[in-house]
């Protein structure tokens, strides 16, 4: 675990800070708007509208990538 630790450990990190910036806040029916699930009309619409220009990431790609990580 140990090594974990000491790879997201950050020594003398230098970040911007955000002292006196205000956020806007979404509401709770624009948050559940964000988090429900879509419907079927909805992810058809979306298809259709869509041009087609996308390519569809490959399954084994991933896995190939991720196993030289040790990830699979």
């Amino acid at each position: 675990m140990e090594y974990f630790k000491k790879q997201v450990l950050e020594e003398g990190s230098d970040r911007p800070r955000m002292d006196g910036v205000w956020f806007n806040k979404i509401s709770e029916v624009g948050n559940d708007r964000l988090v429900d699930i879509f419907t079927e009309e909805e992810i058809e619409g979306a298809v259709k509208e869509s041009d087609g220009n996308k390519s569809p990431v490959r399954v084994g790609l991933i896995l190939l990538s991720s196993s030289n990580f040790g990830i699979c």
